[in-house]
């Protein structure tokens, strides 16, 4: 530290002193285990320990200059190593000798390495713009000699990224993790009669909607099946925290007629989920604009040499402003994108499911 940032070298002493002759023991019950020297590592749990990993992390190795087709993204004690080219052979290659040198930097700091929590995947674009050696290829990557087991879908960040990247896993995930809490209140949102309505849906606002909507901009591309995915829960959970009916039934000689998606939107004074996830994106970028993260400013600015018409079945979170300034996400103040046919992003190009929604004024 006192060499390499230059901190004060007192304050370099204190943590050496702080860091070293470090022992534990475990405790269960009236019992103790055998005292342990801590080789490596911070006491878990400290404040000081986050700060100090940044640091031990700070000159983690870079991909090879020369080589801008491998990039590593870190995030805590994660670290994504992404490697992009045509011949999906080299790109292997090119990822392996990324890893032999960070295997080596780890094991001079007396890093582990979780190799039974290392995953890798292809991620292929559309068939017919693939090479014949990329159709057919396993991917082969290997940390000190030991082989990372290829799956056709990962988990990074909370977020499910499937080699197709049409994202259905995920949003299974998150309607079957936002149900599964949801029910956890159902005793207090449906057996509670002096609770009011407005009560019950600020629990679905401020608790279930955001698992739905967790890291929305990296898969808003989603399709318009899927979004209805999420429109249909929402209504679902929204139906049961007001009372009011999907069909018309008789409750003894009382008839209670049905009440319309966009009534029951205007009841709960609530916008309804596609337009509230697209409304906060495009919060969010505008946002990143305003950074000063290079690596991020190099991305914002792709999206000046996108070419049209669009083709891709996955898009960036860039996109989101592209569609917007050509009029592909909204017409007359209502999102009309997650209501396009499918393989379109012309909202013109018949739309499918009802368009008809209740706009909140902010």
């Amino acid at each position: 530290m006192y060499k390499i940032f230059k901190f004060d070298i007192n304050i370099s002493r204190i943590i050496l002193n702080y860091l070293n002759d470090r022992s534990f023991f475990v405790s269960m019950n009236d019992s103790n285990s055998m005292t342990r020297d801590v080789a490596a590592g911070v006491p878990q749990g400290s404040l000081l320990g986050p700060v100090l990993y940044n640091i031990l992390l700070a000159d983690l190795p870079d991909p090879p200059s020369d080589n801008t087709n491998v990039i590593a993204l870190t995030y805590a004690d994660d670290i994504m190593i992404l490697g992009s080219l045509q011949n999906a052979k080299k790109a292997n290659n090119m990822i392996n000798k990324y890893l032999t040198t960070l295997s080596n930097f780890f094991s001079k700091w007396k890093l582990k390495i979780n190799v039974s929590k290392c995953e890798c995947t292809t991620i292929k674009g559309l068939h017919k713009y693939l090479y014949p050696n990329a159709r057919t290829f396993i991917a082969n990557i290997q940390i000190n000699g030991n082989r990372i087991p290829v799956k056709e879908e990962l988990k990074y960040l909370g977020v499910i990224l499937q080699s197709k990247f049409n994202f259905k896993t995920h949003l299974d995930y998150v309607i079957k993790k936002a149900k599964n809490m949801f029910f956890s209140y159902i005793s207090l949102i449906k057996r509670a009669k002096d609770l009011k309505s407005v009560i019950k849906i600020s629990i679905y606002k401020q608790i279930i909607r955001p698992i739905l909507t967790y890291a929305f901009p990296i898969w808003f591309s989603i399709s318009s099946a899927q979004m209805e995915r999420l429109r249909i829960f929402e209504r679902y959970i929204l139906r049961i925290c007001t009372g009011v009916n999907r069909e018309p039934y008789h409750d003894g000689d009382l008839f209670r007629k049905r009440t319309s998606n966009k009534i029951l939107y205007k009841k709960c004074k609530i916008t309804r989920i596609d337009k509230y996830l697209m409304d906060n994106a495009l919060r969010f970028l505008n946002k990143l604009n305003l950074l000063e993260n290079e690596r991020i400013k190099t991305y914002i600015n792709k999206q000046d040499n996108i070419e049209y018409p669009l083709v891709a079945k996955y898009l960036s979170p860039i996109y989101i402003n592209i569609l917007n300034n050509n009029d592909m996400l909204y017409k007359d103040k209502k999102l009309l994108f997650y209501h396009r046919k499918y393989n379109s992003y012309d909202i013109s190009d018949n739309l499918v499911y009802n368009v008809d929604q209740h706009i909140v004024s902010k």
